[in-house]
Order: structure tokens, then C-alpha cells, then sequence
């Protein structure tokens, strides 16, 4: 059974290994640490935003970041399994390390946020390290299922237009949350 580690140092490997395993031999410790990675690191990140921009509550730009990115993953998710016809496991555990990587550059912006005393360019420097997180995380999913035969546009495509779209909704929806 593949460990978290595993599926990190050679994703492909990884997913090639796991294409026509039975459910019962899929490596579900290792996805429930990438979960609890994913939702960490948002709830992190979202929470470190307001040293970046104070006027935002703490709490609540945690819910509206995890929650938003979130929607955005339950909408491609499904997208993903109907483009790929149907190779479920190989669909989540692709999501699912994408997400490590992008959530650990999350992470790293989250302790840039709370380390640095000066808030000068902190709005920037945290775009763009959601920008590097996002491609990192579409390359990586685009990578990954090309090993099942789903083309890589297909994945930038799906990513940029349900994950990318569904976000900015939920963004846009859920601004309540970061009143303080």
C-alpha cells in the first residue's frame, strides 16, 4: 500500500500503481492525510490572511477560503470522473495530491503572513502565491491524469473553467464572512 510520502515523491508512479486496484487495496490512510492537508492548510491560510488585510476577520477568511475551494473541488471532481469515464480512484488520489502540493505552498504563504512584521506588499505577495499554488496544483493534476489518457487540455480546461469558476463564485457569494 502506497504511503502519503509515496504518492508525493512520484505522483504518476504512484497513480499507475493504483489504476486496477480493488477498493478495498485503495490507499485510504495516505488520502485522508491529503485531506486533512487540504482543509488545514485552506483553514490556515484563509486565517493568516488578515495580517495581510486587517480589516478582514480572522475566522471568518478562513470559512470563506476552505469553503470556497472546497465548492471548487466538489464541482471538478465529478467533472474529472465523467472526462476520464469512470476511473474514480485514480481521479481522487490525483486530486488529492495536487492539493498537498498546492496547500503546502498555502502554508508557506500562511507563515510568510504571521512571520513578517511590515504588511508592505503582503496583498501581493499573497496573489501570487495563490497563483503559484493554483498552477502548481493544475500541473499537477493535468500530469497526473495524462497517465489515464485524459489530455492535458482537457484537464487545464475543467480546472480553469469549474474549479477556477466555481471558486470566484463562492468567493464572490461568501464575502459576508470576512466582515469583521
Amino acid at each position: 500500500m502506497q504511503t502519503f510520502f509515496q504518492q508525493l515523491r512520484q505522483p504518476k508512479q504512484s497513480l499507475a500503481q493504483q489504476l486496477d486496484q480493488p477498493f478495498q487495496q485503495w490507499p485510504y490512510r495516505a488520502w485522508l492525510l491529503h485531506s486533512s492537508l487540504a482543509v488545514g492548510g485552506s483553514l490556515i491560510f484563509g486565517g493568516s490572511l488578515n495580517r495581510a488585510l486587517p480589516r478582514w476577520s480572522q475566522r471568518g477568511a478562513a470559512w470563506w477560503l476552505t469553503l470556497s475551494s472546497g465548492a471548487g473541488w466538489l464541482v471538478l471532481g465529478p467533472a474529472l470522473l465523467l472526462a476520464s469515464r469512470g476511473n474514480i480512484n485514480s481521479c481522487i488520489q490525483a486530486c488529492l495530491v495536487s492539493m498537498s502540493y498546492g496547500e503546502t505552498i498555502l502554508l508557506i504563504a500562511a507563515l510568510l503572513n504571521y512571520v513578517l512584521k511590515s504588511q508592505a506588499y503582503a496583498q501581493q505577495r499573497n496573489l501570487l502565491l495563490v497563483l503559484i499554488a493554483n498552477l502548481s496544483m493544475a500541473t499537477a493534476l493535468a500530469e497526473q491524469l495524462s497517465m489515464i489518457k485524459l489530455a492535458r487540455w482537457q484537464t487545464w480546461l475543467l480546472w480553469m473553467l469549474l474549479l477556477n469558476g466555481t471558486g470566484a463564485v463562492c468567493f464572490y457569494r461568501l464575502r459576508h464572512l470576512l466582515a469583521k
